[in-house]
């Protein structure tokens, strides 16, 4: 059984001046809880052996998230945008559990032992941003979006076996994302074109540490995307037909304890040309 309690507080701002528009929120909130299991085990077996088990544990968590951010329409034709999101855990809060495990052969107690296990999370900040930009020139329509990402975690965890410790480790992320996406499009004769790029750049390091029952590990990927794609979509009366090709590059790139694995970091060049023919007549497509 278990038991669990939350609140919250939060503000929320928005301003609206001709074509700019600014807002924002904070939220704070926390939660608790606590929980009691108990667990009984039996083995029949040339003896019998019963386990039982009794665990507790409380637990208590802080947290903060935001949004800021703006559209602003310089006319009809033009306008822009942000919005950034942070967020982050509060304080470096400890989870302990409790186990209490007795054993029996035969219903003569064998063995008794207290187990405690701590998590600990530590305070990380992560963020979050998309912007964009849209505008009519013309005949042409431009869309323009990015993103960036940024996250990172530490987490810390020990074990005890009847107050003395067994085992203890420290697991640490970081990770972040770059991506960008510009199209444009214009009707060409009586059909649409359109045109664009991508990239997309990705990280991610990995460690591990612990008191000697594995063995550390330090690992970190970075992957990278380029692509350039065209597409021209037709309309004849009852028939759309459409031709286009995406080009992309992609290479990845493999990091164990600091050293370049070049069996593990493939690059992939692909050349991959479309073309498609729709029907549709009613309601059969």
């Amino acid at each position: 059984q278990g038991n669990l309690g939350n609140g919250y507080g939060q503000v929320n701002l928005n301003y609206r001046l001709r074509g700019l528009d600014i807002f924002g929120m904070a939220n704070v909130t926390r939660g608790t809880q606590y929980g009691n299991s108990t667990a009984d085990d039996r083995l029949e077996a040339s003896s019998i052996w019963e386990v039982h088990t009794q665990k507790h544990y409380n637990q208590k968590q802080d947290y903060f998230f935001g949004v800021l951010g703006f559209n602003y329409d310089f006319n009809e034709n033009h306008s822009i945008g942000l919005r950034y999101e942070p967020n982050t855990p509060f304080g470096n809060h400890k989870v302990p559990v409790h186990s209490d495990v007795s054993v029996k052969k035969d219903g003569v107690d064998m063995e008794k032992m207290k187990t405690e296990q701590i998590f600990q999370n530590k305070s990380k900040w992560k963020h979050s941003v998309n912007a964009y930009y849209t505008s009519s020139i013309g005949k042409w329509n431009v869309d323009v979006n990015a993103d960036y990402l940024f996250g990172q975690k530490e987490t810390f965890q020990e074990i005890s076996n009847n107050g003395e410790k067994a085992a203890e480790s420290t697991s640490k992320v970081r990770n972040y994302l770059y991506a960008v996406k510009a199209t444009a499009s214009t009707p060409i004769a009586k059909g649409h074109f359109s045109v664009g790029t991508e990239e997309t750049f990705t990280s991610r390091h990995d460690l591990f540490l612990q008191s000697g029952f594995s063995n550390d590990a330090n690992n970190h990927v970075k992957q990278s995307l380029w692509s350039v794609f065209a597409n021209y979509s037709l309309p004849l009366g009852k028939w759309n037909l459409s031709a286009g090709f995406r080009y992309e590059h992609q290479q990845t790139d493999y990091y164990e304890n600091n050293i370049y694995k070049e069996e593990q970091s493939p690059v992939y060049n692909d050349f991959i040309p479309t073309l498609s023919a729709n029907y549709r007549n009613g309601d059969w497509n």
